[in-house]
């Protein structure tokens, strides 16, 4: 098992996955066009809120974004929904459009919450943005280093990339790693869940207190953990 180093510059927060990655890729032209315009604009005709699954992109793109205790209320033809900020990685993006930092920052947290199975598992996300608390008891709980994510889903080209950490890559079973599968590769090219395969996080990325760095030279990395037991 990895245990996790705190540093200064560490920090983390726990999350549930299940979004598929097909599902972001799907929706590119619209999440590109929010992030030119805001969150605000998501409301009104032909938008991210028409299905279920849409809504579900929205939840993990406001929960990303914005802070707990902020939320934003969105309407289209068909109702009105209510999405809550958690993590808080581009708070200004309810009102206005996020820096380029800040799209890749919430894109790694977007990318590190896919999952190919469709299941919720509970993960601890980390990364060194101080939008992110530390805590050492979430920390000693999600012992065990999955892997890394970062890339770009708002921009022209999508971009989304994943590492696995020593345990993926020898096939672990422990604790919830099984139901993750999303930075491991069968080809050497694509993940399971369609991310591009960046090889061993070892090899590219850099390793900084237990947190993947600079991956093939993109800083918003966010690194994984799932629980001990």
């Amino acid at each position: 098992m990895e245990a996790p180093e705190l540093g200064s510059t560490e920090s983390h927060v726990e999350a549930q996955n299940r979004i598929a990655l097909n599902r972001i890729a799907l929706n590119r032209i619209a999440l590109n066009r929010i992030a030119l315009n805001g969150l605000t604009t998501l409301g009104g005709a032909n938008t991210l809120l028409d299905t279920a699954d849409n809504r579900d992109v929205v939840k993990y793109l406001v929960q990303c974004a914005l802070p707990e205790g902020s939320s934003i209320t969105l309407s289209d033809a068909n109702g009105t929904y209510t999405f809550d900020g958690a993590v808080g990685l581009a708070p200004a993006w309810a009102s206005g459009a996020p820096s380029a930092s800040e799209k890749r920052w919430v894109s790694a947290c977007l990318l590190a919450r896919t999952n190919a199975y469709g299941v919720s598992v509970a993960v601890s996300m980390r990364g060194a943005n101080a939008a992110l608390i530390v805590d050492s008891s979430e920390a000693a709980t999600y012992g065990l280093r999955e892997g890394a994510f970062w890339g770009d889903v708002f921009a022209d080209t999508f971009d989304a990339n994943a590492c696995p950490g020593p345990l993926k890559l020898a096939d672990s079973q422990l604790s919830t790693l099984p139901l993750r599968a999303c930075t491991v590769s069968a080809d050497g090219v694509t993940t399971t869940c369609g991310h591009d395969y960046a090889g061993a996080c070892a090899t590219a990325c850099g390793d900084a207190n237990g947190n993947y760095t600079d991956c093939a030279g993109v800083t918003e990395v966010i690194t994984t953990y799932v629980a001990t037991e």
